[in-house]
């Protein structure tokens, strides 16, 4: 008796693997000192850098503000900004959000950071 289902006769359909969302977007937060930070990353395509990409950061509290908002990547598609600190605050849990727009999609990334400036 002759098996109809075909297996075994078909070749195998290997499929791609899905790209990464493009523009794809990374940040860092790194502390100077006990009162000041650096937030920092970078924006790429296909892993490829992208120059002249605008980067807005927001951040989930009043005591963080980006006086240079938003900020431009540079032609290794990274960029910098030093974020004031309210003074005299106590430790305090602050979602830094990076923002861009591609293809009318917001891509953004996130990280926790404990800030705190008691001078």
């Amino acid at each position: 008796m002759k098996n109809n289902c075909g297996c075994g006769n078909k070749p195998i359909v290997k499929m791609p693997l899905p790209h990464p969302p493009c523009p794809d977007i990374t940040i860092n937060i790194s502390t100077i000192n006990n009162s000041l930070y650096e937030v920092n990353g970078k924006v790429t395509c296909n892993k490829r850098p992208l120059q002249g990409v605008s980067v807005k950061l927001i951040s989930s509290s009043d005591i963080v503000s980006f006086p240079t908002n938003p900020v431009t990547t540079n032609a290794m598609g990274s960029f910098l900004a030093i974020p004031d600190v309210a003074p005299n605050t106590s430790a305090t849990k602050v979602t830094i959000t990076a923002l861009i727009m591609a293809d009318g999609s917001a891509i953004s990334k996130s990280q926790y950071h404990f800030f705190s400036n008691k001078n």
